[in-house]
């Protein structure tokens, strides 16, 4: 599994709280499956570049975007694009709270 947590800088006392749960969550994760399991980062910016995306998506078969709160997002949609024949079709899963839901 890989985790990109990304952290926009914004809205501090709320990040912290969330970064605080998602690291107990990984730790769980390390504890209970073994540390090879999951690759997690945090990355301070509000988007990966879009070759750091591809390649992501390109190794994914399942994306799961489970925003807070967030402003309009595309990401769920680039991952559909960038699952184009000849590659299998992927999974995407979004939070009730991500806007592309709206």
């Amino acid at each position: 599994m890989i985790q990109r947590c990304l952290v926009p800088g914004t809205r501090r006392a709320d990040e912290a709280d969330t970064l605080k749960e998602v690291r107990a969550l990984v730790d769980r994760i390390k504890i209970k499956f073994g540390p090879e399991v999951i690759d997690y980062e945090e990355v301070i910016c509000s988007a990966l570049p879009i070759d750091q995306r591809l390649s992501l998506w390109s190794a994914s078969d399942v994306l799961s975007v489970t925003p807070v709160r967030e402003g309009f997002n595309t990401v769920p949609l680039e991952y559909v694009y960038s699952r184009n024949e000849p590659a299998t079709p992927g999974v995407v899963l979004t939070s009730e709270f991500s806007a592309i839901n709206s």
